[in-house]
């Protein structure tokens, strides 16, 4: 009976140990804040816009931008919560940017969101930075979908990256911005996430433990059975 009580507590210990480790965040894991530009929650002017820094990022760039806004200026309206993040071109727009965190070799990152365009008119970019205040290394971007001429829409789009040995450790930046600042370019963001591709670290402390507690069952059976058998009887294993 002693026995079998062992096997049900050294059960009970790898359901623990497994559930532990399976909640563990995976390791390398991004976030990226105020992504649908919903805070400090703006009041549009009679245009739609406010010029304001969303809440979580940072802007570099000329006065009166950036803006964000519910709509106007023949914007579809927002996909995520009522505002959205315009950028412009006419020389007048700078870029925004937030800092995710420090990568992992190895990890994949992954930025999704949506693209609005006013009137079919469109100019931007969307960029992965690494080490930003160091070598300042452009790890991926995307840039111009394809809007139907003069139809206010909006479209996904979604690019990644994979950390190298070189990256990890380094700070990953993403910047959104016009792509050039020439001309009348107008698009928007909204709804923006990024994303990490699960790496094999929590499989891997999961195996070990399993395997680990295994060693630990199997030598408790040889030893109880050698006891049993001392005292001529036969181990009973359920």
């Amino acid at each position: 009976m002693k026995f079998k009580h062992s096997l049900r507590v050294a059960a009970m210990s790898l359901t623990l140990i497994a559930g532990g480790l399976l909640a563990l965040p995976t390791h390398g894991a991004l976030v990226l804040q105020n992504g649908s530009f919903e805070l400090p929650s703006p009041v549009p002017a009679g245009n739609n816009f406010d010029v304001v820094i969303p809440s979580f990022w940072t802007y570099v760039g000329t006065s009166p931008y950036p803006r964000i806004g519910s709509g106007g200026f023949g914007y579809p309206a927002a996909t995520d919560g009522t505002t959205m993040y315009a950028v412009e071109g006419d020389g007048r727009n700078g870029v925004l940017f937030q800092d995710l965190g420090t990568m992992t070799a190895g990890q994949t990152y992954v930025f999704n969101g949506t693209v609005l365009s006013s009137s079919g008119i469109n100019s931007y970019r969307v960029a992965f930075i690494g080490d930003p205040t160091g070598s300042a290394s452009e790890l991926a971007f995307i840039t111009d979908a394809d809007f139907a001429p003069g139809v206010s829409s909006s479209l996904p789009v979604t690019f990644s990256c994979t950390a190298g040995d070189a990256d990890s450790g380094d700070m990953l930046r993403l910047e959104l911005s016009a792509n050039g600042f020439g001309g009348a370019s107008r698009s928007a963001f909204d709804a923006l996430s990024i994303s990490t591709v699960p790496e094999p670290v929590n499989t891997s402390l999961l195996m070990f433990a399993i395997g680990g507690t295994a060693i630990g069952l199997v030598r408790r059976y040889r030893s109880a059975r050698r006891n049993f058998r001392k005292a001529g009887r036969s181990p009973v294993v359920s």
